[in-house]
């Protein structure tokens, strides 16, 4: 059966596909990748103590490099030492709270009724334009 239009759904329905499709690559998985950074670094841990050790015996190395290598040794062996911070805290008593409240309370009305005294001569030189 044929009909006068040529994108019939007859027409759509019986035809063939193209005949170039593109292959499509069989599935491949990824390479494994190392979980973290510090997977990849742990492969190099014996080596780097021992270019640390090797600094620390060389005759010929600076002090500064032997303490640097030194440092780097006990850092990893012992761990590093801990670190103190000091952080104080100042306690509001509900009255303190209050204080604060009705300052910024005060310092907001101040800005708003500071606008309105501006629009308000915006708006006199605007009329006295008219």
């Amino acid at each position: 059966m044929q009909t006068n239009f040529p994108d019939s759904d007859f027409q759509r329905a019986t035809a063939e596909p193209p005949a170039l499709l593109t292959p499509v690559a069989p599935f491949q998985p990824e390479p494994e990748k190392p979980k973290s950074l510090k997977e990849l670094a742990s492969k190099y841990r014996e080596k780097a103590i021992d270019t640390l050790a090797e600094i620390l015996d060389d005759e010929n190395a600076g002090h500064m490099s032997k303490i640097a290598a030194a440092n780097s040794i006990l850092d990893r062996t012992d761990g590093k030492p801990t670190q103190f911070v000091e952080q104080t805290t100042k306690v509001l008593t509900y009255q303190d709270l209050l204080t604060q409240i009705a300052v910024r309370e005060e310092k907001f009305v101040e800005v708003i009724e500071a606008q309105s005294v501006k629009e308000i001569a915006a708006e006199k030189e605007w009329r006295e334009l008219l």
